[in-house]
């Protein structure tokens, strides 16, 4: 029993991992994500008139701990609260972003689907 348990989680494992081909695949894929990313930030700001500026604040409560042993004692416990603030913006200069964003985006495909042609041939399946 142990030893099939053991042998599915290594297949698990093993199924989880990313050929040669799709670690190449998804390494030419990320920087597009991440213009993508930015260019939904960019139109959400947009759209909304204003950007968002989220921070984590940290904050402690006193609440009840347990041991090893199963005895409970007072403890602190540090939680945190996010907040959002609204940050003023220059559309014009958000505006340009965007532009910027698109034709960089527009760059990056075109140079990606020459790199997944690349990455097809020095690891074809």
């Amino acid at each position: 029993m142990k030893k099939n348990l053991l042998a599915l989680v290594l297949l698990g494992t093993l199924a989880a991992c990313a050929t040669p081909r799709e670690a190449c695949i998804n390494n030419v894929r990320s920087e597009i994500r991440g213009v993508e990313r930015s260019i939904a930030k960019t139109e959400a700001d947009i759209n909304r008139g204003y950007a968002v500026h989220v921070t984590r604040e940290p904050y402690n409560v006193l609440t009840r701990c347990t041991d090893s042993q199963g005895r409970h004692f007072p403890c602190e416990k540090t939680l945190f609260k996010t907040t959002e603030q609204p940050v003023s913006l220059d559309m014009k200069s958000e505006r340009e972003k965007l532009e910027r964003l698109t034709d960089q985006l527009a760059a990056l495909r075109l140079t990606a689907n020459q790199q997944i042609s690349q990455c097809n041939k020095i690891y074809p399946e």
